[in-house]
């Protein structure tokens, strides 16, 4: 029987490149998201908000987890990722919480980064070992016209909230960045993301 046959709210484990054999939790409803991204593999968001909440139940993820580690499976990393933005659900920190003290899986949350400007969010996100956010733009025009966001969702906050995490958050802080032709791969706009990225000090770019 398939994986995503027994289990609702786990996926995998799928071998990746940057975190090795890695087991899924999806915490959001297709498509909840922050941002309608024009270049998400997942599609298109069907309910962008900023709305915080339990967007699926956190007592059935845990349970789900754990009836997962009992069958003896392995996963190099648990990765908070999937069907839209994982900072959006409420209970991710104790998600976090609850596979760190399950046993020795390596953790990672890969995030847009729109919420990271809530200091509640910053402190579920230093839960994990490593934090995926993206940085595709360079200003408020360039924002909307890649991601696409919410209501209330602005670059600067974006920006603010990524710098913030970086002064806060002690484990490994991965940036992400989307070239898209047409959009933001025009020399000055690469120079542009550039300088920004590395004012996140970040311990690895990915292109």
């Amino acid at each position: 029987m398939k994986t995503e046959e027994r289990f609702r709210y786990l996926f995998g484990p799928v071998p990746s490149r940057r975190l090795g054999l890695s087991l899924g939790v999806d915490l959001n409803p297709m498509k909840v998201c922050t941002e309608d991204c024009v270049f998400c593999q997942v599609g298109r968001t069907t309910e962008r908000t900023l709305e915080r909440r339990e967007w699926v139940p956190t007592a059935a993820v845990l349970a789900e987890f754990d009836r997962w580690a009992a069958g003896g499976h392995r996963a190099d990393c648990v990765t908070l990722s999937g069907s839209g933005e994982p900072t959006l659900h409420a209970g991710f920190g104790a998600v976090l919480r609850h596979v760190k003290a399950a046993g020795p899986f390596k953790t990672a949350l890969l995030s847009n980064g729109a919420l990271m400007f809530l200091p509640e969010v910053r402190r579920d996100a230093a839960e994990a070992d490593v934090v995926k956010v993206t940085l595709s733009a360079w200003d408020e025009a360039s924002f909307r016209k890649i991601h696409r966001p919410a209501e209330g969702a602005t670059f600067a906050r974006l920006l603010e909230g990524e710098r913030a995490l970086r002064a806060e958050f002690r484990g490994q802080l991965w940036v992400e960045v989307m070239l898209l032709p047409g959009y933001n791969d025009e020399p000055e706009h690469v120079r542009a993301i550039a300088e920004l990225v590395e004012s996140l000090r970040a311990d690895a770019v990915h292109l």
